[in-house]
């Protein structure tokens, strides 16, 4: 397989604080690849400096082959690379449709003149219709009108999970999406995660729960201090030394 993203030698300090330092990744197309680490190893910064939330101090970042490392996020989301976040961003007086329309690339919002526009509210109603699709396929369709505030944590990982879908992009980076979430709602992103995969999007995810991580993903790598320590297949990464070592200490 191909590279969709790959970064090389990302260093980010903050102080005398060395944050991230040399790390680098590879996620082919079509893969779920897992980024594990104990707290503190430099996980979510990563992730920031991988879709330029955070600007790295050196280093690049190729998706599609292209450098990505000094475009702003938004840029990067046109592109195909979309992000979510460990605690779920909902818009919470807005409705889940709302929410979801928010995903969706170059809105133009609703504004009473539109309505005059034919092709602008041709184009409303097919954004629309491709929420409640999502929403159907994540099972929310039936909250679709409910205030986004009143969902519970889970509910806002999948809402958040389906709004990036309305971009149509080819990776999707997962930042823990587990956390906070029932056993049984685990489950059911899990499943939307491995079917999403087969329908072509590829994955890189952030796990504490190792479980999720052991059965999701194809190759797994290790931060420890903000430096690459392993990669390789779960099985191999989850029995080796130096892994059970940053995990457990000495």
């Amino acid at each position: 397989m191909t590279d969709l993203l790959r970064a090389e030698n990302l260093c980010k300090s903050f102080g005398s604080i060395k944050a991230v330092n040399q790390a680098s990744i590879t996620v082919p197309a079509g893969s779920i690849t897992g980024l594990i680490g104990p707290n503190g190893a430099g996980k979510t910064t990563f992730f920031n400096l991988l879709s330029n939330f955070i600007v790295p101090d050196r280093g690049q970042v190729l998706f599609n082959g292209q450098p990505i490392h000094k475009l702003p996020p938004h840029r990067i989301a046109r592109l195909g690379m979309v992000r979510t976040f460990q605690v779920a961003k909902a818009l919470s007086r807005l409705s889940v449709l709302e929410n979801m329309l928010l995903g969706a690339q170059d809105q133009t919002g609703e504004k009473m003149w539109q309505a005059w526009m034919p092709q602008v509210a041709k184009d409303q109603k097919l954004l629309k219709e491709k929420a409640m699709t999502i929403l159907t396929d994540i099972g929310m369709d039936h909250k679709a009108a409910d205030f986004a505030g009143g969902l519970s944590g889970g509910q806002r990982k999948l809402l958040e999970m389906g709004r990036a879908l309305m971009s149509d992009p080819k990776l999707i980076l997962l930042d823990e999406p587990a956390a906070g979430v029932n056993p049984r709602l685990i489950d059911d992103i899990c499943g939307h995660i491995q079917r999403w995969r087969k329908d072509g999007m590829s994955f890189l995810v952030i796990e504490h729960n190792m479980d999720v991580i052991m059965s999701l993903c194809d190759r797994v790598w290790v931060l420890a201090e903000g430096s690459n320590l392993v990669d390789g297949p779960p099985t191999k990464v989850q029995n080796d030394p130096q892994v059970l070592e940053a995990y457990l200490g000495s």
